[in-house]
């Protein structure tokens, strides 16, 4: 007699159970089953279909943890209608579920991303497009920029690169109320989106002008990866 058992189908909240037996007795008429222990829940287990010398089993496993591994055990047994049987025929292993998806909400123009408020952010926009006066972006706009990019990089598997101190870390990138945005700041925000996915922008020197449309484009690339999550 043989049995060997699995998991398959995996994800964050369940796995795909299947068992097969063979070389028992064909003229066996009732169902066998696999008694099921994973992580100390008990689960019985009927064959497919009832008699012959082979069965199959198959389950799947619900309300599981994301990112969790995952020890089980199987043993085989049967039911000749005078009540269950179990053999001394077992498997084991253990598998591990799926890390939770990342979920990041892309880059708006027309709502607060963070700290910045709705109106705050949309009149930003105004200003990159040339609508209004520099002094109407509020710094937080900014700031809320710089912390999406993080969350996008930590998501990616990523920190934030410094290039060996080329760049300022992002808290360096940041702005307070009635600063000027600097060329070091937009250079650190355009290289951590850059070095994944191309911005086609190179870095700005002191004194060069940050205009608006490469503030803007820097959103844009950042939404495509984002996008790709």
């Amino acid at each position: 007699m043989a049995f060997s058992a699995g998991f398959n189908g995996i994800t964050e909240n369940s796995a795909d159970f299947y068992a097969d037996f063979t070389g028992g007795d064909a003229s066996f008429s009732g169902y066998r089953y696999v008694r099921l222990d994973v992580a100390g829940d008990t689960y019985q287990i009927r064959s497919n279909r009832a008699g012959g010398s082979s069965s199959s089993f198959d389950e799947t496993i619900t309300g599981l943890e994301p990112g969790t591994r995952y020890s089980w055990e199987a043993q085989m047994g049967y039911n000749d209608g005078t009540g269950m049987t179990w053999l001394d025929i077992y498997d084991s292993g253990s598998f591990t579920t799926d890390e939770p998806a990342v979920t990041i909400e892309p880059w708006s123009w027309t709502r607060s991303n963070g700290s910045a408020t709705n109106a705050q952010t949309q009149r930003a926009y105004d200003v990159i497009m040339g609508n209004i006066t520099a002094d109407n972006f509020a710094h937080e706009v900014w700031n809320d920029l710089v912390d999406k990019v993080a969350e996008m990089r930590e998501a990616k598997g990523y920190t934030w690169d410094r290039a060996g101190g080329t760049y300022p870390s992002a808290s360096g990138c940041k702005m307070s109320a009635g600063d000027r945005l600097t060329a070091a700041a937009y250079n650190g925000v355009r290289y951590n989106i850059g070095s994944v996915f191309s911005t086609g922008i190179s870095d700005q020197s002191p004194g060069d002008q940050i205009t608006g449309y490469k503030i803007y484009h820097l959103t844009e690339v950042l939404n495509i990866i984002i996008d790709d999550l």
